[in-house]
């Protein structure tokens, strides 16, 4: 396949994901290379262009490639070969440029299935977390009913009762951060990795 042939194939809009846009709100996202906040960029799936409408600038897909990564026009050319998953026959590639993509690709293989078994035990460890702290808040608003009905006044009874009654609230925010991990990019679960990783190495 030649260079031209790939880029009249290319998914704009898939690009962009793969490059860590999160998903599209009525065809625009959100500048994620300058932590954008807005949704000031706009994704034409037919024509294959995009133009961020805070900076005025745009183009087609390698273009998105070359701003996002801030690179040259050949290593986004070899960027999306490795994407699309084909192998180029176009002469303006040289061998050690082919050799440098199959390169590539296997690396970005490996990390992305690095990455997805990171999440997958980070969200694993969270639902684990959560549910205890259900467990322990309903079964203090159990304790707590059966003390009232009762009329006991075991204090150390109560403070198990008020050291989890608010488990349950505690359990609800964690699971909001699990459906968040779940609605990352994976350019977003790179950066959590990597700032997990740093408060363990302060801590």
């Amino acid at each position: 396949m030649t260079v031209t042939e790939m880029i009249d194939q290319a998914d704009i809009t898939a690009v962009w994901t793969a490059l860590g846009g999160a998903p599209l709100r009525h065809g625009r996202g959100k500048g994620f290379w300058r932590d954008g906040d807005g949704y000031n960029v706009k994704l034409d799936r037919d024509q294959c262009v995009w133009f961020d409408h805070r900076d005025g600038i745009g183009g087609g897909v390698i273009g998105l490639i070359r701003h996002v990564l801030d690179c040259q026009p050949k290593d986004a050319v070899v960027w999306l070969a490795g994407h699309e998953g084909v192998e180029l026959d176009d002469e303006k590639l040289t061998v050690e440029e082919r050799r440098a993509w199959a390169e590539r690709q296997r690396w970005a293989r490996a990390e992305g299935e690095k990455l997805a078994e990171w999440r997958d035990e980070h969200v694993a460890a969270l639902k684990a977390r959560r549910n205890d702290l259900w467990c322990s808040g309903r079964e203090a608003m159990r304790l707590g009913h059966e003390l009232l009905i009762g009329g006991a006044h075991d204090s150390l009874l109560w403070d198990v009762v008020w050291k989890h009654c608010t488990d349950d609230l505690h359990g609800d925010e964690i699971n909001a951060e699990i459906e968040r991990v779940l609605a990352m990019s994976w350019r977003e679960i790179w950066h959590l990795r990597q700032s997990l990783s740093k408060e363990k190495v302060t801590a």
